[in-house]
């Protein structure tokens, strides 16, 4: 049997979970920039992230992301953290533009930095590649809102600092370095688990695959 969708349920099939929810919140936040929020929205969508989620995260990170979600930093959200546009759309767009990456490059490339299959050099380069390509897209998302909206929205993208411009290949290898051993302590064995224990170490602070264990 031949089942044809149209377009509106295409759409909700493919629709990321959890976006209504994030785009809500972007809104409350910052309600003098409703007038983006389908773009983002939309950008969000276009990237095939599967799922996106505001929360705590305990390590102190913005935000990450992994090949099945993405998690942006709740704290960017708080009406007492004096909420910055510019900051949370960098942000957004930075992690965002890693679904896209992980879209491209497919899953097992992208978390090949974690495994021994290739040289520790090698995916240090890769790794620093990936995260300079998602802030040079960041800066460029945000300049073609800033151009779109004109001066109906506060966007700044010329005050936003790449955050890895800066950084040396030896500090990726160590990155990579720690990430194996906590990938080795925890006993994960594929992409799945290693997603999950990623998740409950960067929002929990605790090296563990099983979610019964999150505190």
């Amino acid at each position: 049997m031949k089942i044809i969708l149209n377009t509106k349920q295409l759409r909700l099939l493919l629709e990321t979970e959890g976006i209504d929810n994030f785009i809500n919140t972007f809104i409350n936040a910052f309600p003098n920039a409703d007038i983006i929020a389908d773009d983002v929205k939309e950008f969000i969508i276009n990237s095939k992230c599967p799922y996106i989620e505001i929360n705590n995260i305990a390590v102190g990170a913005s935000g990450f992301a992994l090949f099945d979600r993405v998690v942006i930093n709740k704290k960017l959200f708080a009406a007492n953290n004096n909420n910055d546009l510019s900051i949370i759309l960098y942000t957004i767009f930075h992690e965002i533009a890693h679904s896209y990456q992980y879209k491209k490059y497919g899953t097992e490339k992208m978390v090949s930095f974690y495994k021994d299959e290739i040289d520790e050099v090698e995916a240090a380069r890769f790794m620093a590649y990936v995260e300079n390509v998602a802030d040079e897209f960041a800066i460029r998302k945000m300049r073609q809102l800033k151009f779109k909206y004109k001066d109906n929205v506060n966007i700044n993208p010329e005050k936003i600092k790449k955050v890895y411009a800066d950084i040396s290949l030896p500090y990726y290898v160590q990155l990579i370095r720690m990430i194996k051993n906590i990938i080795k302590k925890s006993g994960a064995k594929n992409n799945n688990e290693v997603s999950e224990l990623m998740y409950n170490y960067f929002k929990y602070n605790i090296i563990d695959v099983n979610p019964q264990k999150k505190k």
